[in-house]
């Protein structure tokens, strides 16, 4: 985690689409991880911008994570941003 920022994945709706809830100070965001799309809230633009520099950056990781948590297995680190 980051100074400030909350992150935390969870399935929204039957599809099991993934969805990434950040957090930064007061404001709130969900974001679809793919593909990457806010959803409902919103964080300040810099923030915002660095969510989806790492979503995109990560892509595949956070997909290949999203099924290793849908099959109970456990979930792999990812690396913040550079």
């Amino acid at each position: 985690m980051l100074d400030g920022w909350e992150w935390m994945g969870r399935c929204r709706g039957r599809d099991g689409s993934s969805v990434l809830d950040a957090r930064y100070a007061e404001h709130d965001a969900s974001v679809a991880i793919d593909p990457l799309d806010v959803l409902e809230g919103s964080l300040p633009t810099g923030a915002l911008a660095l969510v989806l520099e790492w979503g995109q950056l990560h892509q595949d990781e956070l997909a290949a994570n999203w099924e290793r948590a849908r099959r109970k297995d456990p979930l792999e680190e990812i690396d913040p941003l550079p």
